[in-house]
């Protein structure tokens, strides 16, 4: 099922949050009774995932928690990605982008980290990628920092990770 923030059930075409229910699904976290709390709804377990029904058919937006917020606007990282991955001497499906709080503004910034290889660097204009990703999605790109290839983190599950390559970002890893 697609709830919104208030648990009400969508209609096909909202994006919503995503809900399941199972036979086999776990019944709660372990000693985390207030997170088990928070996920579930009647017996239906908040994935964190957003998305919608079209056509009897479940579409995935993204995950709640990565959506960058910028004036108001939710920005889906993927959507970034996918146009990085398109420009010249990025690594395809090596780039992550993710938003950080800007409280001199009021909204989230939006950071773009892309690996290259180290032959590839003198070919790369940011300021064009910046500019593609502005024509294509109207997004504003705050920074992006180019690494080598191999240096984004990745989770235990083998992709690349947006929340701990924005914790080595904020930790300032990647100067």
């Amino acid at each position: 099922k697609i709830f919104d923030q208030k648990n009400k059930e969508l209609d096909e075409g909202k994006v919503g949050y995503i809900f399941i229910k199972s036979d086999s699904l776990f019944d709660g976290y372990y000693n985390n009774q207030k997170l088990t709390n928070e996920s579930f709804y009647n017996n239906w377990f908040n994935t964190g995932d957003l998305g919608f029904f079209y056509g009897g058919e479940l579409h995935v937006t993204g995950r709640k928690k990565e959506i960058i917020i910028v004036a108001g606007e939710n920005i889906y990282p993927q959507d970034i990605e996918k146009v990085i991955n398109n420009s010249d001497g990025c690594i395809e499906g090596r780039n992550v982008a993710f938003g950080i709080q800007d409280n001199r503004v009021g909204t989230e910034k939006v950071i773009v980290i892309a690996e290259i290889y180290e032959k590839e660097k003198n070919i790369i204009n940011i300021n064009a990628i910046k500019k593609e990703i502005f024509n294509l999605l109207n997004i504003v790109i705050s920074e992006i920092i180019l690494v080598p290839h191999k240096s984004l983190v990745k989770s235990t599950a083998g992709k690349i990770s947006r929340h701990l390559n924005k914790e080595k970002y904020i930790s300032g890893d990647f100067d």
